[in-house]
């Protein structure tokens, strides 16, 4: 009995041996994790993210890039959805992950206080290391969440990794020989001692606990380097649902703008005279909206936004009369200011693909274009009002995620009407036509701050026939409107 009393001594200086070692070693086992919601339209997009730092940070996992995630999703959904239990090894290949880690967030009650759900898989497909829930209670995944659910993640997988089997309720069963208990935390796989050697199951779980003691004293340590989610996400974006591709549902801004028109007119019994601008300044301002991504709602839904955008500028002129004969030297240039507002408002359609905020997006925009310049009176050249449907390709193409945007649009008016005075002055109309573009960059550099520079224009090509007031016959007319804008706003 001494000599059997000494063996089980042995094991229980094995087992505590066992126990630093195990938990000491967790954090030198670096895995490729795959940090991603079961849901596309996850109310706390700031957990996968707060989540990724608190794993990469304070237990040295290597984090898969949220474009990756974001492109395998795609291609593993025919249509927007959860991923399901039977999915996640074919998502694992895909992103090239040992570890995949699956966050769906509820609100279970009328209160409204959130809790999220955690499964975590083995890359292998061999079956979920975890199932478990996390409450938030303050609605958002805060410093000590994100740290402790980091934990139990890195937990599972060494669990994994020492054979321990963890079953719905995220307990650990403790496995000895042909004996068997459950214990909620840690514990350790003592499958291979001989048979017939009696454990005592309670000292085990004594020493296991003040192995993880040690250990988690260590980590209150390293914690300290943790850095908040909302180094990644403000409290804006953990406080309020947040789309996650990142596009905000309202844009406002204002800002300066720098427009320009020049127009030729050619006509069949002489050259009419032209009119020249100067680029002037003026104020632009500009509204989206995306009504159904204030909420949780159906992908398609968040796609359809309105959208108004208007310049107004006081543009400096000069004119020129020609001259009456052919020796007669042309009068002095006259200088003049004249009026100029721009404007479109209607519907617009944006689809974001791959769900991400580095994610390009393609949509159109379907609505009214006017464009209107009204002359001084002394001006022998008439004033100008286009009034035009508009249907616009729009592009939206991340540099670097959010911080730089590049945007385009390329639309067209394929009728618009003219102003009275115009075709008084230059006969009955034909045709008038128009197409209109814009290239920019913007910078979403905060949660709500947002910049942007944008480049547009619009060209109206006009023909007339007969002759009006101004004698000339069958008048065409190139009317371009340029310039830039200047603006800076905020987004929510």
């Amino acid at each position: 009995m001494k000599h059997g009393g000494m063996m089980v001594r042995s094991w229980y200086l094995i087992a505590i041996l066992g126990a630093v070692g195990f938990f000491s070693q967790a954090r030198a086992d670096s895995k490729r994790v795959a940090v991603i919601e079961a849901r596309t339209t996850s109310d706390l997009p700031s957990v996968v993210r707060g989540l990724s730092a608190a794993l990469k940070v304070n237990h040295g996992y290597e984090i898969v890039p949220e474009a990756d995630l974001a492109r395998a999703r795609q291609k593993l959904l025919s249509k927007q959805g959860t991923i399901t239990g039977k999915q996640i090894a074919q998502l694992a290949k895909m992103v090239g992950a040992d570890l995949v880690v699956l966050a769906k967030v509820n609100s279970p009650n009328s209160q409204k206080l959130m809790n999220v759900d955690i499964r975590v898989d083995a890359g292998d497909g061999s079956g979920p290391l975890l199932i478990t829930n996390y409450p938030l209670p303050n609605n958002k995944l805060d410093r000590v969440a994100a740290v402790e659910i980091a934990r139990m993640v890195r937990d599972a997988q060494v669990s994994a990794n020492s054979s321990k089997k963890v079953n719905a309720k995220g307990d650990v069963e403790f496995v000895f020989g042909e004996t068997t208990s459950k214990g909620q935390g840690q514990g350790l796989d003592f499958s291979a001692a001989p048979e017939g050697i009696a454990v005592d199951v309670k000292a085990v779980k004594k020493a296991a606990a003040e192995a993880q003691a040690e250990v988690a004293a260590e980590n209150a340590e390293e914690n300290d380097e943790f850095y908040e989610p909302s180094d990644e996400i403000s409290e804006l974006a953990q406080k309020r649902y947040i789309p996650t591709d990142g596009r905000l549902p309202l844009l406002m801004t204002a800002g300066l703008a720098f427009i320009d028109r020049y127009s030729i007119i050619s006509a069949n019994n002489g050259t009419p005279p032209s009119y020249q601008g100067g680029l002037s300044p003026g104020l632009a301002i500009n509204f989206v909206i995306y009504p159904w991504r204030f909420k949780d709602t159906a992908q398609i839904k968040k796609d359809f936004g309105f959208f108004a955008r208007a310049d107004f500028v006081f543009m400096s002129s000069s004119y020129a009369a020609p001259a009456l004969a052919l020796n007669e030297p042309t009068p002095s240039i006259r200088h003049f200011t004249d009026k100029y507002v721009g404007a479109q408002a209607g519907f617009s359609y944006r689809h974001v693909f791959y769900n991400s905020d580095a994610s390009p997006a393609l949509g159109t925009e379907i609505g009214v274009n006017i464009d209107s310049l009204t002359l001084d009176n002394n001006v022998p050249f008439p004033s100008v009002l286009y009034v035009s449907p508009l249907a616009t390709i729009i592009g939206e193409f991340p540099i670097i995620h959010k911080r730089l945007v590049l945007t385009t649009r390329v639309g067209v008016m394929p009728y618009s009407s003219t102003a009275a005075n115009e075709t008084a002055a230059f006969g009955q109309r034909r045709f008038a036509v128009g197409a209109s573009g814009a290239v920019g960059l913007h910078s979403q550099f905060t949660e709500t701050a947002y910049v942007d520079a944008t480049v547009k224009v619009a060209n109206y090509w006009q023909a007339f026939s007969g002759a009006g007031t101004s004698n000339y016959n069958n008048i065409v007319l190139s009317d371009l409107f340029a310039g830039f804008t200047l603006s800076a706003g905020f987004v929510y």
